[in-house]
Protein backbone atom coordinates (compact mmCIF):
# COMPACT_ATOMS: atom_id res chain seq x y z
CA UNK A 1 0.00 0.00 0.00
CA UNK A 2 1.52 3.32 -1.12
CA UNK A 3 0.46 6.66 -0.66
CA UNK A 4 -1.77 6.68 -3.69
CA UNK A 5 -4.21 4.08 -1.80
CA UNK A 6 -4.56 5.12 1.68
CA UNK A 7 -5.95 8.38 2.74
CA UNK A 8 -2.79 10.03 4.02
CA UNK A 9 -4.37 13.28 3.86
CA UNK A 10 -6.12 12.44 6.64
CA UNK A 11 -4.81 14.49 10.26
CA UNK A 12 -2.39 12.01 12.08
CA UNK A 13 -5.41 11.79 15.17
CA UNK A 14 -8.08 9.62 12.81
CA UNK A 15 -7.02 6.62 13.51
CA UNK A 16 -7.00 8.03 17.21
CA UNK A 17 -10.48 8.31 17.01
CA UNK A 18 -11.86 5.60 14.73
CA UNK A 19 -9.90 3.39 16.90
CA UNK A 20 -12.23 4.45 20.06
CA UNK A 21 -15.22 3.77 17.94
CA UNK A 22 -14.61 0.45 17.12
CA UNK A 23 -13.22 -0.44 20.69
CA UNK A 24 -15.92 0.78 22.22
CA UNK A 25 -17.85 -1.70 21.03
CA UNK A 26 -15.34 -4.45 22.02
CA UNK A 27 -15.20 -6.48 25.65
CA UNK A 28 -13.45 -5.26 28.39
CA UNK A 29 -10.67 -7.64 28.33
CA UNK A 30 -9.74 -8.01 24.66
CA UNK A 31 -10.48 -3.80 24.56
CA UNK A 32 -7.75 -4.15 26.91
CA UNK A 33 -5.24 -6.08 24.58
CA UNK A 34 -6.56 -3.89 21.39
CA UNK A 35 -6.26 -0.55 23.30
CA UNK A 36 -2.27 0.01 21.70
CA UNK A 37 -3.29 -0.24 18.15
CA UNK A 38 -5.00 2.88 17.16
CA UNK A 39 -1.74 4.99 18.62
CA UNK A 40 0.51 2.66 16.90
CA UNK A 41 -1.36 3.38 13.84
CA UNK A 42 -1.97 6.92 14.53
CA UNK A 43 1.86 7.08 14.88
CA UNK A 44 2.44 4.78 11.88
CA UNK A 45 0.77 7.62 9.54
CA UNK A 46 2.37 10.10 11.38
CA UNK A 47 5.80 9.07 9.94
CA UNK A 48 4.26 9.00 6.26
CA UNK A 49 3.49 12.79 6.57
CA UNK A 50 5.80 15.16 5.10
CA UNK A 51 6.68 18.62 5.74
CA UNK A 52 3.69 20.99 4.37
CA UNK A 53 -0.42 21.08 4.08
CA UNK A 54 -2.52 18.48 3.24
CA UNK A 55 -6.02 17.66 2.32
CA UNK A 56 -7.29 21.05 1.16
CA UNK A 57 -10.57 21.83 -0.05
CA UNK A 58 -12.60 24.85 -0.66
CA UNK A 59 -15.22 24.74 0.74
CA UNK A 60 -17.99 28.62 -0.02
CA UNK A 61 -14.81 30.08 -1.23
CA UNK A 62 -12.35 29.39 2.01
CA UNK A 63 -9.55 26.93 1.18
CA UNK A 64 -9.48 24.75 4.25
CA UNK A 65 -6.67 22.66 5.50
CA UNK A 66 -7.34 19.41 7.27
CA UNK A 67 -3.86 18.61 7.87
CA UNK A 68 -0.23 20.80 8.22
CA UNK A 69 2.68 19.64 9.29
CA UNK A 70 5.29 22.41 9.97
CA UNK A 71 8.67 22.79 12.39
CA UNK A 72 6.36 23.06 15.50
CA UNK A 73 3.49 21.01 14.88
CA UNK A 74 5.66 17.90 14.35
CA UNK A 75 7.07 17.90 17.46
CA UNK A 76 3.78 18.07 19.22
CA UNK A 77 2.20 15.42 16.99
CA UNK A 78 5.29 12.79 17.85
CA UNK A 79 4.23 13.62 21.42
CA UNK A 80 0.76 13.30 21.53
CA UNK A 81 1.68 9.86 20.26
CA UNK A 82 3.66 8.81 21.75
CA UNK A 83 1.72 9.94 25.19
CA UNK A 84 -1.00 7.90 23.21
CA UNK A 85 0.95 5.10 23.23
CA UNK A 86 1.96 5.01 26.79
CA UNK A 87 -1.50 5.65 28.06
CA UNK A 88 -2.77 2.77 26.41
CA UNK A 89 -0.03 0.50 27.96
CA UNK A 90 -0.67 1.78 30.99
CA UNK A 91 -3.97 1.36 31.37
CA UNK A 92 -3.95 -2.31 30.62
CA UNK A 93 -1.70 -2.25 34.40
CA UNK A 94 -3.86 -0.52 36.44
CA UNK A 95 -6.70 -1.95 38.67
CA UNK A 96 -8.86 0.55 38.59
CA UNK A 97 -11.79 1.03 35.56
CA UNK A 98 -11.97 4.98 36.03
CA UNK A 99 -8.72 6.27 36.10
Amino acid sequence: MGHDTLPWHLPPGWPLILGALVLAGCPRRLRAWLLPIPALLALMHLDQFNSGTFGQVSLLGKTLVTARLDALSAPFAWLFGFAALAGSIYLRSSPRRLE
